[in-house]
């Protein structure tokens, strides 16, 4: 090994790392192979039976993504367009795949005045040929609180592997106005 003032050349370190980056890449890769016995006694391979999920950002066009803003008619009868009493925001999470089950969050929150009551859905949706299907369907009761949450769930245990996306739907000022939100992203994965 060649030596400048006492260190190994950049060549000789960059070469170093490259060794240690691979000596653990095979270190992991053995602890993730089952052993003999394992393999002996019939058990299923354990790097068959890491989840793959995948990440895919929301394509469809039917409704915003994310989170978006509604309110009451901007405009006045006359037609000049007027400031807004009152504002809900409403949100969908990516869904996340927590054992086998596809979990999400919903929430609308509200401010100004005129808004209430107010009230959310959330709903589970998986992509199949045809088009999104609702497999979980959650429902928040009427308030005058100004900030709603729902946190559904959807067992997908033995279903296979889907593309799922979160729908939340927020009414306010007593239904007469509504905005639906899509996840930003959908996500895939084997239950």
């Amino acid at each position: 090994m060649l030596l400048l003032n006492g260190h190994r050349t950049r060549g000789e370190m960059k070469a170093g790392k490259r060794f240690a980056v691979s000596v653990a890449a095979m270190a992991a890769g053995i602890l993730l192979l089952p052993s003999a016995a394992e393999a002996a006694s019939g058990k299923e391979d354990a790097v068959a039976k890491a989840p793959t999920v995948s990440i895919v950002p929301a394509t469809a066009t039917d409704m915003p993504k994310g989170k978006t803003a509604f309110g009451p008619d901007a405009a006045s009868p006359s037609g000049s367009i007027v400031a807004a009493d009152w504002v809900c925001t409403v949100y969908a999470s990516d869904i996340w795949q927590s054992g086998d089950w596809a979990e999400g969050e919903g929430s609308q929150w509200c401010s100004g005045s005129g808004w209430g009551p107010q009230m959310i859905r959330t709903q589970i949706q998986r992509e199949r040929w045809w088009g999104w299907e609702t497999v979980k369907t959650d429902t928040s009761s009427w308030t005058t609180a100004y900030f709603l949450t729902l946190l559904p769930g959807y067992d997908c245990d033995g279903d296979g592997t889907y593309t799922y996306r979160l729908v939340t739907t927020g009414w306010a000022a007593g239904g007469s106005r509504s905005q639906d939100v899509q996840s930003l992203n959908y996500v895939r994965f084997s239950c």
